[in-house]
């Protein structure tokens, strides 16, 4: 899974994603923000202290976090391609 903001400054509410990652992670999921951060719920009501979110298996979401960055950061597909 993965979501991208479509604009700054509008974070997600806590509530759309604690209990979802919760059950994600607890049957071997792993989730971070784009920025590879773990997804910091202390912050209030909203998301404000990340940007995004990376959910994929334990076993391949550096992988799929290094992906994303790489797109995110080219405009690109992985290897070259363009989007």
């Amino acid at each position: 899974m993965l979501r991208v903001p479509a604009a700054p400054g509008r974070p997600s509410c806590i509530w759309d994603h604690a209990g979802a990652q919760l059950i994600y992670v607890e049957l071997g999921g792993a989730v971070s923000d784009l920025d590879g951060r773990p997804v910091d719920f202390g912050a209030g009501r909203h998301l404000s202290r990340n940007r995004g979110l990376v959910a994929a298996h334990a076993d391949i979401h550096d992988t799929v976090l290094s992906l994303v960055q790489e797109v995110l950061a080219n405009g690109s597909s992985p290897g070259n391609g363009r989007l």
